[in-house]
């Protein structure tokens, strides 16, 4: 019971950029390796099997969030549940 899921993702592209380097009335051209930052939409497969594990590991790694989510004292914990499975 699987699905393919879209996300954004980044990926960082080596690539070789000529540059022209003169002395006097010599030139010549060296490549240069550049770096290119590329956004894309990548693709995962995500299994219902999988999707519950995660959420068991989420739950017992978070569990001060929930509590604190359900005791009105979110603020409490600061950035540290929002970057969680849901946040408060």
């Amino acid at each position: 019971d699987c699905r393919e899921e879209q996300y954004p993702c980044t990926r960082l592209y080596s690539v070789h950029k000529p540059c022209q380097q003169c002395l006097k009335s010599l030139c010549f051209y060296s490549l240069r390796r550049v770096y290119v930052v590329n956004k894309e939409v990548c693709v995962r497969t995500v299994c219902a099997h999988d999707e519950l594990l995660r959420a068991d590991l989420c739950r017992d790694q978070y569990s001060k969030c929930g509590v604190m989510a359900h005791t009105g004292l979110c603020g409490t914990m600061g950035t540290s549940c929002a970057k969680s499975c849901g946040g408060c």
